[in-house]
């Protein structure tokens, strides 16, 4: 029941999500940038999706040579996953059925997680870090236009609520160490047994391997980020390259949240207002948002199609994929 209620709420926020961009957008002007869709630049985006696709497997193959696996099982792995991600909770759900699946090749939780996780820190990593040095170098003109296009990104808090955080933080970890010692030496413990297991595992992967594994992750963010251009470019609208870093930063550290199904509405909603700092108009910035995600429902399907294959139920995989949270 409590689950059920949670998926309402959730779908009920998706809708509130696109309504509202729908609103503040105008429907005819979304509907008016698609009928002005610039083809060529739209197929080029589509051929850097598959090379960024190519890309994204290659890496996790990559990675997981430590099993010895076949590139058609990895290649199968990734679009099951892919397409799983439209039905889990933020944009990391299709890496929850890989855990999954490999536990049950394996019959092992920790290699898998650790794994897994790598392989999305390693993408995530290199684009946050190029977007926070972009940031950091350029700060002040970044402001500047998010005054100028009225989205302003400062937050005046005052200085005497950041002491009361502050305190309340020292507070409560005082409350734990001083009078729930057993606890606190707990967390310490299993976080460090697990940071040792994460550190042995990646450890065992051969240097070449994760060099090699590093600059195909590069190639992956190069060939994300040029898709996205593309795409801005079928719509008419254009953008510089090093803006566009800082966007899909944003955008992917946001679509994490496990707030909606895929981030479905979040990832739309931080795709058009980030494009909008940097002079896209919200119609267009929306409407690259749209296709973006069409493509990949689009793309995705493949998954779907070796997933019916498998013969399991779309149910039952979903309720074991939850003990990949709560492993034994």
């Amino acid at each position: 029941m409590k689950k059920n209620v949670f998926f309402i709420l959730k779908l009920v926020l998706v809708l509130g999500l696109f309504g509202g961009l729908i609103y503040h957008v105008n429907f005819s002007n979304l509907v008016e940038s698609f009928r002005n869709l610039r083809f060529q630049p739209f197929f080029i985006g589509l051929v850097f999706f598959i090379c960024a696709t190519f890309f994204d497997i290659l890496r996790l193959y990559i990675l997981l040579r430590i099993y010895e696996l076949s590139f058609r099982f990895v290649f199968r792995l990734y679009f099951v996953g892919l397409f799983f991600s439209n039905f889990l909770f933020s944009n990391v759900g299709g890496d929850a059925y890989r855990v999954f699946a490999l536990r049950q090749k394996y019959d092992e939780w920790m290699k898998p997680i650790v794994l897994i996780s790598f392989d999305r820190l390693m993408g995530l990593g290199i684009l946050v870090t190029a977007g926070c040095l972009i940031v950091l170098m350029d700060f002040n003109r970044i402001v500047d236009l998010a005054r100028q296009h009225q989205l302003s990104l400062q937050v005046n808090i005052h200085p005497v609520w950041l002491l009361v955080c502050a305190g309340l933080g020292i507070l409560i970890g005082g409350y734990f160490f001083l009078f729930k010692k057993s606890w606190f030496d707990r967390f310490l413990r299993l976080g460090w047994e697990k940071y040792d297991s994460f550190r042995h595992i990646i450890a065992g992967i051969p240097f070449t391997r994760l060099s090699s594994a590093f600059f195909v992750a590069v190639l992956f963010n190069i060939a994300r980020l040029l898709r996205f251009y593309f795409f801005i470019r079928a719509f008419g609208a254009d953008i510089h390259l090093l803006d566009l870093v800082v966007v899909l930063s944003l955008t992917t550290l946001v679509s994490m949240l496990p707030v909606t199904l895929g981030s479905l509405g979040i990832r739309e909603g931080t795709i058009t207002v980030s494009l909008a700092m940097f002079g896209v108009a919200l119609p267009q910035g929306l409407a690259v948002a749209l296709l973006n995600r069409v493509v990949v429902w689009v793309v995705s399907a493949l998954g779907g199609i070796f997933f019916i294959q498998e013969g399991l139920s779309l149910r039952s995989i979903q309720a074991r994929i939850e003990t990949v949270h709560d492993p034994v």
